[in-house]
């Protein structure tokens, strides 16, 4: 039963790196490295062919051959090439790592299970055995993606952080092209009488504010708040009406 919990550990292990660089390897080589989006999308392709591959080949060897050499041989093959990942220069030498790291986590699989009949002493260890071998792997799986990055890419806060002022120049620019348009309506706005009038300028700027206020408060970090967030809505709709009455 001892050989079993080293088992169930060794396969918990084994999982990091495939959490570690399963959910952000897309992010990496289209934005991180700068290969594309296509390159990135071929290379969970490829990871999944290898491990298509790989996966009745293990199985074959895992019964003409001592299974722990398989799986120990497996497990080396998807370590050097999740290393391979890092050094990677090109695309091609990504796509071929990530191939690899699939080939090797699957083709370890059917050793693993083939030692944990082994080791496991009857039917019911046999089945705890499993269980905890599967609650492993998702442990393992788990902690390796708290890692959250492949090294050499940015902090996700920072492209977060990024990303907001980007948001918020974008809803500016539907309010500079909307300012070409807003005279040939002027003459409508006065047909208006009482109604009251939706101030979109005043109303842009306000859910820029709030995009902006709202993501600050999530990251907890309130330096990414520009200072424009900080005035209040009134004047800013004041500025707006003086601005539209200097060009009536």
């Amino acid at each position: 039963m001892r050989r079993a919990v080293l088992l169930i550990v060794a396969s918990a292990i084994a999982m990091l790196g495939w959490g570690t660089v399963l959910p952000y390897q897309y992010a990496y080589a289209a934005t991180t490295r700068g290969w594309g989006g296509m390159v990135g999308a071929a290379a969970s392709s490829l990871f999944s062919v290898g491990a298509l591959l790989a996966a009745p080949l293990g199985g074959r060897l895992a019964d003409r051959c001592p299974p722990a050499l398989i799986a120990i041989v497996a497990r080396g093959v998807a370590a050097v090439a999740a290393f391979s990942l890092i050094i990677a220069d090109n695309p091609a030498t990504f796509l071929i790592g990530m191939a690899g790291f699939g080939f090797g986590l699957a083709g370890g699989s059917p050793a693993q299970s083939v030692l944990a009949l082994r080791w496991a002493p009857g039917a019911h260890d046999r089945r705890k055995v499993f269980a905890w071998i599967a609650s492993g792997q998702a442990l393992g799986m788990g902690i390796g993606s708290l890692c959250r990055r492949l090294p050499g890419s940015p902090r996700p806060d920072r492209r977060y952080g990024a990303g907001l002022p980007a948001g918020r120049r974008r809803l500016r620019a539907v309010r500079v092209a909307d300012h070409g348009g807003r005279l040939r309506r002027q003459g409508a706005d006065r047909c208006c009488g009482g109604r009251r009038r939706v101030d979109r300028h005043a109303a842009t700027d306000a859910l820029g504010d709030r995009l902006v206020q709202a993501a600050a408060a999530h990251r907890g970090d309130q330096r990414c708040a520009c200072s424009g967030v900080q005035r209040p809505v009134r004047e800013r709709a004041a500025g707006v009406r003086a601005d539209r009455a200097r060009h009536r």
